[in-house]
């Protein structure tokens, strides 16, 4: 098994964000256009906590400052839409 570096950004939302999450077409246009971006080096995953009003945005790849620019991305969009 290859290790890659993995940035984790926690966006602070609204619990009705929380729910929101699952159905925001600019959400998810996001989040796959970044498993795009990352394709076969990298991969991207975004999910509520459980017992916070986070959603966490995980992000693997081989280049630390794309996968931190992905995630930074992703999370900006989920303060946008969700907070």
């Amino acid at each position: 098994m290859e290790r890659y570096p993995q940035v984790i950004v926690n966006v602070n939302v609204k619990p009705e964000g929380k729910l929101r999450f699952y159905t925001d077409d600019t959400v998810k246009a996001s989040v796959d256009k970044a498993g795009r971006e990352l394709g076969n080096d990298g991969r991207i995953v975004v999910r509520p906590s459980g017992t916070e009003p986070l959603l966490r945005v995980m992000v693997e790849g081989k280049d630390h400052g794309k996968i931190k620019s992905v995630a930074e991305s992703v999370a900006a969009v989920l303060r946008e839409r969700l907070s």
